[in-house]
């Protein structure tokens, strides 16, 4: 097959996007996935070895954007926001 599908690791499927994948998995691997992470969350696990993110001004660990399908680049300290929010007025 083609460079842009993805192997599943679990059986030998092929996919033609993350969506699809990470429907495979729920599917069909549910059992793997472990309980604090959705079926997306889980194939960016898989690609990337992340279980968490990490906040880009004091790199305390981020949760899941279930929006964007990536985790978020703040923690939940609103701190953080205001100091990159004067970082970028200061540029």
């Amino acid at each position: 097959m083609g460079s842009k599908t993805i192997k599943c690791k679990y059986c030998d499927k092929y996919f033609k996007s993350p969506d699809d994948y990470a429907a495979h998995l729920e599917k069909h691997h549910s059992d793997l996935i472990p309980p604090d992470m959705e079926a997306y969350q889980f194939y960016y696990y898989l690609k990337t070895g992340k279980t968490h993110g990490n906040c880009v001004i004091d790199k305390a660990p981020t949760s899941w954007n279930s929006k964007t399908k990536k985790y978020n680049r703040f923690c939940d300290n609103p701190k953080c926001k205001e100091i990159y929010r004067n970082q970028f007025k200061n540029r």
